[in-house]
């Protein structure tokens, strides 16, 4: 979650358009009952090298002091592989040495309330308040021990809630035309109540961070570009007596942004 340029200008819109595509590291893992599942490797069982984001995001400051964040990103994370060994995912057991792809669903929701704390010369520092939603169906296509193709997906949404998160950022302005930013949200929380019944209560814990460093240059009184490096993280297990699930992804690279300032 970036700081745009002159983001606590007062009464001011902006709407930017974001790119990311790194190297990404993580697992899987869905078992049912007292099939806890193969643990899935992105890289080596399923052949998922890049995580790509794509990402809408709307700056509307109040005033000198208050800002308001809205961001959409759809993340891609396909790949496909060789399977090296029968593997057990969602209580279907997939045959080793044919082929397995990988298609999820991925999308999350940030809103936050950005309150500038110190604006001292040129340097601004700013506190996020903001709540996160993810949307998540992990499936995979491959061919049964019995030689039949089949697919398989665990909808992680079904026990997904809206979570708060915190977060800082600063900047610093060294000419009129450009922006330096850093600025990073983190939340975890353990073993939450779900609100979802499956065979007892589904129990969630979930994690996510981030950290992004741009530099952005004023185009133009309202075209504005900008280019930088991301660090994203994210986790997610759910438990009960039949779910016994959990992704974990991690990845970091440069992020491109273009935005148009109302």
């Amino acid at each position: 979650m970036a700081a745009e340029r002159n983001s606590f200008a007062e009464e001011s819109t902006s709407v930017s358009l974001g790119f990311y595509g790194a190297p990404v590291n993580g697992m899987i893992r869905d078992g049912e009952f007292d099939q806890k599942g193969t643990r899935l490797d992105f890289n080596d069982d399923l052949g998922i090298k890049e995580a790509s984001f794509k990402e809408l995001r709307v700056d509307h400051s109040f005033s000198n002091e208050r800002r308001l964040i809205l961001i959409y990103r759809s993340i891609s994370l396909e790949g496909k592989a060789i399977l090296a060994e029968n593997s057990v995912y969602n209580e279907e057991t997939f045959l080793a040495g044919t082929e397995i792809k990988s298609d999820p669903f991925f999308s999350q929701v940030k809103a936050a309330l950005g309150f500038n704390v110190l604006d001292k010369s040129k340097i601004k520092l700013g506190l996020l308040l903001g709540v996160e939603y993810n949307w998540l169906n992990f499936k995979i296509s491959g061919t049964k021990i019995n030689g039949e193709p089949n697919t398989q997906g665990e909808n992680f949404t079904a026990q997904e809630l809206p979570l708060p998160f915190i977060g800082l950022d600063v900047s610093y302005e060294p000419t009129d035309k450009w922006l330096v930013s850093m600025a990073g949200t983190w939340y975890r929380f353990n073993n939450l109540n779900s609100l979802r019944e499956d065979f007892g209560t589904v129990r969630l814990t979930q994690s996510s961070s981030e950290i992004n460093l741009i530099a952005s240059y004023e185009i133009s009184p309202n075209v504005f570009a900008g280019a930088g490096y991301r660090y994203f993280y994210y986790m997610q297990r759910e438990e009960s007596r039949k779910e016994h699930n959990l992704i974990r992804l991690e990845t970091h690279g440069p992020l491109l942004y273009l935005a148009y300032k109302f």
